[in-house]
């Protein structure tokens, strides 16, 4: 299918995707509304980049900065740490709280969501103050461990450097000096001073690099009462609302494509059809009761190709034509043929044909109405044989020159019977010695059996069909049993297609000529007192 095909089908189905995107879009909004509101506040805390080395120079260490501030963000959310919290703002548990690391920086961002804002605050600035606190302990604790550890080892190192000392000299200073004895202590004292040296100054390298790397956290940014709720996102959830709601009315369009059997296009009924389409009469651009196109409109332009096509001008010349008899018929109700009937009649009666309409629809009548005619008697009186008036006062002349109505009279019983019988043959002949063409205004043809009937008696049938109202199992059927009944010719005509506005601009010049203003006032083809009525009568409703 082109581009342009499922453009036609979202046009079709807009309402769907409409009212299922506002259906969408309307259940979101009570949904979010009935949520509860939580507020998040957020405090943020800084924890400066650790160092290695020496004093003298200083390494960043920024993997070992990443590693410490994972440490410290699941260390805010561990239950001993929420459970301290808890317990300084005297709650029976703590708000849910949130760490997160702000990516290449040394920030950490303490988040708590509460129904209270308020408490959500002090929640989120209690935490950090716990977190700095507990980093401050865990640093003291390590920090004193490691230099009580370091103190013990130099104050031995130096209490065995001053015993070693108090024997040298008490060996220098002996009555009897001992060389070899005074040299062994020489060298161990030697030794201690060389040991207790290297303590020391490993002691207070230690001590140095402790204090660089003592952690520092401080608070950037305290939290703050918010005035807005976090959750729920009333933006985020119309938009995805919106979103679902548009897939979804735009899956139920196209589901509902795929299931209807309406007929939406000319290649549809071209493909099962065989034919080609002889015309099409483009819809109205407002809804107007059924009768006559007006004057210069789309509509009848549209009529006036369809009477060239079905009866070519140069047949005028043996006021005889290939479609003497033509029967017009629908597959069901409310595919406009009376309408089209009508107008037909109209446009071919101008050009040239000496026109009889027949209302052959005695169930749903509509020609009467259409032309303002009385309805008393006409088709089924005639072939009853209850009328004593003569065919020639039966058939009413219309507001038109050349075109002549025999409207269907009233109803009865037995009118499919009458269709069949010997009175109407013989009724044809009559009237084929008085008129070049009759056109025969046929019930829907699938909805009674007087269509079979008629199209017996009729040189061609012309079927009316309105996109969008016909399905393809009903153009299917009919199509068989036009078939069935050996008809010579069959022509198809579109009513109330789409489009038409190629012929506006003409229209609107068209209407606007003087000499067309003034050739309508005084022209002798038509009476102007009949015509009125014809228009007054266009307005009353029809039923097809």
């Amino acid at each position: 299918m082109e581009l342009s095909g499922y453009l036609q089908i979202l046009k079709r189905r807009k309402l769907v995707v409409i009212v299922t995107l506002v259906a969408a879009l309307v259940v979101a909004v009570a949904i979010s509304s009935q949520l509860p509101a939580t507020y998040r506040a957020t405090a943020t805390l800084r924890m400066l980049t650790s160092t290695s080395g020496s004093a003298d120079y200083l390494q960043y260490d920024v993997r070992y900065a990443e590693r410490l501030m994972n440490t410290y963000a699941n260390l805010a959310t561990s239950q001993p740490v929420l459970d301290e919290l808890a317990q300084q703002l005297n709650l029976a548990e703590a708000p849910k709280a949130t760490v997160s690391m702000i990516t290449n920086t040394e920030l950490l961002e303490i988040a708590v969501e509460d129904s209270d804002p308020e408490l959500a605050r002090d929640a989120a600035n209690t935490l950090s103050a716990i977190l700095i606190a507990e980093a401050r302990a865990r640093y003291e604790e390590l920090s004193k461990a490691t230099s009580d550890t370091l103190s013990v080892e130099l104050a031995q190192s130096q209490a065995d450097l001053e015993q070693t000392r108090q024997d040298y000299e008490a060996a220098l200073g002996a009555d009897y000096p001992d060389a070899e004895q005074i040299q062994i202590l020489r060298d161990l004292l030697t030794l201690r001073e060389g040991r207790y040296t290297t303590l020391l100054a490993q002691y207070e390298r230690i001590r140095a690099l402790v204090e660089l790397q003592a952690p520092s956290i401080s608070v950037v940014e305290p939290a703050r009462t918010p005035r807005t709720p976090s959750q729920p996102q009333k933006p985020l959830i119309l938009g995805l609302a919106g979103l679902l709601g548009l897939s979804g009315g735009l899956g139920l369009a196209f589901l509902l494509e795929a299931l209807d059997t309406r007929i939406y296009s000319k290649s549809q009924i071209v493909s099962l059809s065989g034919s080609p389409i002889l015309g099409e009469i483009p819809a109205l651009s407002r809804q107007r009761r059924a009768g006559f196109f007006s004057d210069f409109s789309i509509q009848q332009e549209a009529v006036h190709r369809l009477s060239v096509s079905l009866f070519p001008p140069e047949a005028i010349r043996n006021r005889r034509s290939a479609r003497q008899v033509l029967l017009v018929t629908s597959a069901t109700l409310g595919d406009g043929k009376s309408t089209v009937t009508a107008n037909l009649g109209v446009a071919v009666a101008r050009s040239g044909y000496k026109t009889l309409l027949i209302d052959a629809d005695a169930r749903r009548p509509a020609l009467h109405r259409v032309f303002g005619l009385p309805n008393e008697s006409g088709l089924s009186t005639i072939l009853a044989g209850e009328t004593e008036a003569r065919l020639g006062e039966t058939i009413h002349p219309s507001a038109y020159k050349r075109l002549h109505v025999l409207t269907s009279g009233p109803w009865t019983p037995d009118f499919f019977a009458l269709l069949g019988s010997a009175a109407m043959a013989d009724l044809r002949r009559t009237l084929l010695e008085h008129f070049d063409v009759i056109l025969i205004d046929s019930p829907a043809f699938l909805a009674v059996a007087d269509g079979a009937i008629l199209a017996s008696l009729v040189d061609s049938v012309l079927l009316v069909l309105r996109l969008g109202h016909v399905r393809r199992d009903t153009l299917l059927a009919l199509l068989e049993q036009l078939a069935n009944l050996d008809i010579a010719s069959i022509d198809i005509v579109l009513n109330c297609t789409p489009g038409g506005d190629a012929h506006r601009d003409y229209r609107q010049k068209t209407k606007a000529s003087p000499r067309s203003v003034q050739r309508k006032k005084t022209g002798p083809a038509e009476r102007p007192d009949a015509q009125d009525a014809a228009h007054q009568a266009a307005d009353a409703p029809a039923e097809e």
